[in-house]
Formats: C-alpha cells, sequence, structure tokens
C-alpha cells in the first residue's frame, strides 16, 4: 500500500470505543467515516464512494451479514458492489467466519485488534484488489483443456503437504433439452460468474459443456469450502438471464482439496468433475469433496439434528423463503395474529435472495 495513498475508509461497528480505536489507528494517514449500524452504512455508501469498508458483524437495524449481502448483492455497476471488506468481531465462532466469507467479506480479524494486524490486513486486500483488477480482463476467459492440464500438471508436481492443490467447480444441472439448446448460454453465465471471483493465480478451464473448473494453487479445503460458498451466493445474486428458463436451471457447486499424501498424478479432477455429474451428490474420490446444493426442508432438519449448522447457513434465507407460504397458512388456520410480523420477515429476506 503506497504511502503518498489516502484512502477513504468507511467503518460500520455499534460501538464507540471500537469506531475511535480504528479512527486511531488509522488517522490521519487515512480519512475514517464511522456509522454505526448496517442501514447507515448503506446509506452513507450509495452516497459517497470510499475504498475500503470495515464492518461488525452484531449491530442493531441491519448486521454484518445484511449489509455484506446487500453490497455483493448490488449491480455490478454500483461503484461499492466489489468494494473490499473486512470484518472485525469478537464473535469467534468458525460458523461467523464461514458465513461472514459466504455472504462476501473478503477478510475476517477477531478482536481485540491491534494497529499492526489491521494494517496489515488492509494492505493485503488492497494489494489483492490491484492484482485483480490488473488481470480481471486476462483471466477471466476460460483456457483450453490442454493449457487446464498443463497447469494442474506443474502444480502436482510442486504439491506437498505445506502446498494442497484444491479445485473448485461448478455444473449446470438441468433437463437434457435445456442443456443441449442453451449450452453456449449456460457456459457464458458459468465462467462469468465464476472468472469475477478468480485469483491472479487461479486458473479457470471450461473441460466440459455447460461447467467451469477452478484451479487453485496453494489452497488448503477451508479456503476451498469458503471459495466455493462464495460462489454459491454469486449465482444466486446472479441468476441465469433466460427468463423462464431460468427456473429449469440449478448451479452445482463443487470443491475437492488434494495433498501429496492422498494423490499423485491429474486423474483426481477427472475423478471428482465425473463423480459431480453423474450423481449431484457427495462421493469419495480420494480425496475431501463436496457438492454444495440446495438442500430440502428434511434435509435441512437433519443437518441441525446432526450439528451441521455452519454447512446450513449458506442456504438459511432461502429455506425462511420456501417456508413463508406454509406458515401463512397455518398461522391464517390457527387463527394466530402475526401478519405483521411475517411481512417484516419477508421484507427482510429480500435482501438476502
Amino acid at each position: 500500500m503506497s504511502a503518498a495513498k489516502k484512502l477513504k475508509i468507511l467503518v460500520a461497528d455499534d460501538s464507540r470505543v471500537m469506531q475511535e480505536s480504528i479512527r486511531r489507528f488509522l488517522e490521519p494517514q487515512h480519512e475514517v467515516i464511522t456509522v454505526a449500524d448496517g442501514e447507515a452504512a448503506w446509506d452513507t455508501l450509495q452516497a459517497d464512494t470510499f475504498d475500503l469498508l470495515i464492518s461488525d458483524i452484531s449491530m442493531p437495524n441491519l448486521d454484518g451479514y445484511g449489509l455484506i449481502c446487500r453490497i455483493r448483492g448490488a449491480s455490478p455497476e454500483e461503484n461499492y458492489q466489489r468494494i473490499p471488506i473486512i470484518v472485525i468481531t469478537g464473535l469467534e465462532d468458525n460458523v461467523v467466519r464461514v458465513r461472514a466469507f459466504a455472504c462476501g467479506a473478503d477478510n475476517f480479524i477477531p478482536k481485540p485488534v491491534t494497529r499492526e494486524t489491521l494494517l496489515k490486513n488492509i494492505a493485503s486486500e488492497l494489494t489483492q484488489r490491484r492484482q485483480s483488477c490488473a488481470e480481471r480482463e486476462s483471466t477471466r476467459a476460460p483456457v483450453t483443456a490442454d493449457a487446464f492440464n498443463a497447469s494442474l500438471d506443474t502444480l502436482l508436481r510442486q504439491t506437498d503437504d505445506a502446498h494442497p492443490v484444491s479445485l473448485v467447480w461448478v455444473t449446470a444441472h438441468a433437463p437434457e433439452e435445456i442443456l443441449e439448446q442453451y449450452e453456449n448460454e449456460l457456459g457464458y453465465w458459468l465462467t462469468q460468474v465464476a472468472g469475477a471471483r478468480q485469483r491472479a493465480s487461479d486458473v479457470l478451464g471450461q473441460l466440459q459443456p455447460a461447467s467451469c473448473t477452478l484451479l487453485l494453487p496453494e489452497t488448503d479445503q477451508l479456503t476451498a469450502m469458503t471459495m466455493a460458498e462464495r460462489l454459491y451466493s454469486d449465482f444466486a445474486a446472479h441468476p441465469l438471464p433466460l427468463g423462464p428458463v431460468s427456473a429449469l436451471v440449478t448451479p452445482v457447486v463443487g470443491y475437492a482439496t488434494a495433498d501429496q499424501a492422498q494423490i499423485t498424478t491429474k486423474a483426481f479432477i477427472h475423478q471428482a468433475l465425473a463423480a459431480a455429474e453423474a450423481s449431484h451428490e457427495n462421493i469419495a474420490v480420494e480425496m475431501e469433496e463436496s457438492v454444495i446444493e440446495q438442500p430440502t426442508l428434511d434435509q435441512a432438519a437433519a443437518m441441525l439434528q446432526n450439528g451441521e449448522e455452519g454447512k446450513l447457513l449458506p442456504y438459511a434465507a432461502d429455506i425462511m423463503a420456501r417456508m413463508l407460504p406454509l406458515l401463512d397458512t397455518c398461522t391464517d388456520q390457527l387463527g394466530m395474529d402475526v401478519d405483521k410480523e411475517l411481512s417484516t420477515l419477508r421484507a427482510k429476506l429480500e435482501f438476502f435472495l
């Protein structure tokens, strides 16, 4: 981060102590604007231009999750839609971390935070963002299968326990006639959305029709899972622009991670992709693998019973939306006067869907 560059930073935190601490850490080198909740941050972002957002999670009116989802769900033409977002929170649960990344946060710092840590993370985010912007046009286009496999060969020769290789792939799940008729449109949609998440070192390939794969060098399982969850949120925010056909298409996002002890050849990518294409289910192919797909209500209940709240969180808003008609009917039949509460819930869900 250049010392001559004075950043304009928005801080959203309901704690006056945290507001003043961050201001003291960053001023006078940077300009700091503070607000006390997510709604105020949203209004401020729309009224002015900022280089960075620092947000708490637990805030009144609109929490950090809602703020991040609203920003990332905005039109790409809005200047704040891709603003770097650093989350600072006292909630150290890994579920909070995963959900923040799934919503679109770029970095996560647990409290208490020091000046050195904050400045280091700001510099890291801005450096990565500059690299991403400079190379986005060249890296977004998918490479050929031969080029992808050549990159994979090179990475596997360098792979060890400290340098795992990961994949994140997306396939379009739809009736066969839709896949055949709209093959080009589906491929373009998948690569555009996935390409927006592509980092400078990643390789984007389109190895099969209506699918795309990101090869992630030196990426562990948690980071690959985070990337996959972010992608799932991206597809929800940028649905297929094909009118009624869109309702028949579901993106299935999966990830796999392998280290030297698990895999020594490039066969694992073909096994992983074949497993995803054949069943859209979680199938072991000699590596850590998962497929992210919208759970049914019964599956969601089972996930809760099994203590898998973290896996359920990326789909929470959609599940709640699917339950609203049932809640409306049941409350009417039982004579419960909760129309206002359900209307409030419905309005809030609009920001997540």
